[in-house]
């Protein structure tokens, strides 16, 4: 039992990043805002794109090291929807050793809902109804970020000027969003979490000079992830996890964007029905 409480805690940790990494749309100072308003323009008229999110983190689980690493590539057409989320997700340590690939397609049907097919190492397709996660899905927006500010005006980031930008995503916000996300794929278990008191998630934006377009998204979230996961195990309450002690020493996740407006095509597999 405790084990599956383990390994169901580090998936959420790595979700968590997944959806910190989404580039938001408002800011706090005005030639920060100027940029990512233009961003956000620019971002509104993309009709496809591509990203690969590499995520490490490093956790003490009851005084035994473990290490993680997810890389998640990812091919969005935006209307109507439909995507393919391929990620390897490795965990070492803390009586865990396994590696997994997992693959989702996601399409929209023409009444507009949003069903997602999963598979894992190669098994069988599971159908998830994700309409209440078009937002998180598909978009390159999401509001949250405060304490905007440039950091460099000119950078020079794969080939393309960009400008750096830094910001902070508050816990409470970003702990809302999770809830929603979980509770819209039936995943939040009834659960109730404190949001007040979780920690700011400090993140680096890079936008195209050029074309306004995020080129690179980098968020350190150390002091987060270990502030949910006492707000989480606190809330569940769970036998089994009452002596499961869990601190994180790093948690960071970099996305990289590429290919708008001209994402690699693929085909849904006929096992996704």
């Amino acid at each position: 039992m405790k084990k599956r409480l383990l390994a169901g805690l580090m998936a959420m940790a790595m979700v968590i990043c997944t959806f910190a990494n989404v580039t938001p749309a408002s800011a706090a100072t005005l030639t920060a805002k100027q940029y990512l308003n233009k961003m956000e323009k620019a971002v509104a008229k993309v009709k496809s794109y591509e990203t690969t999110t590499t995520t490490a983190q490093d956790a003490t689980v009851s005084g035994e090291t473990m290490n993680t690493t997810a890389v998640a590539k990812q091919i969005v057409f935006a209307d109507p929807v439909k995507i393919k989320y391929v990620t390897t997700t490795k965990i070492k340590g803390a009586g865990l050793d396994s590696k997994s690939k997992t693959t989702t397609y996601v399409t929209q049907t023409k009444k507009g809902k949003l069903m997602s097919y999963t598979s894992t190492d190669g098994g069988k397709y599971v159908k998830m109804d994700m309409t209440g996660m078009l937002d998180e899905l598909t978009g390159i927006n999401m509001d949250g970020y405060s304490d905007v500010k440039i950091e460099k005006k000119n950078v020079k980031l794969n080939k393309t000027n960009t400008v750096q930008i830094a910001a902070r995503i508050k816990g409470e916000d970003l702990g809302a969003i999770m809830d929603a996300a979980f509770s819209a794929i039936g995943q939040d278990d009834g659960m109730t979490i404190d949001f007040s008191a979780l920690k700011s998630v400090n993140a680096t934006i890079w936008i195209d000079k050029k074309t306004y377009l995020p080129v690179k998204v980098t968020t350190e979230m150390t002091d987060f992830i270990n502030s949910y996961m006492t707000a989480l195990l606190q809330a569940a309450g769970a036998e089994d996890g009452e002596d499961l002690e869990m601190s994180y020493s790093k948690a960071v996740s970099t996305a990289t964007y590429s290919n708008f407006n001209n994402a690699t095509k693929f085909t849904i597999p006929k096992a996704c029905k």
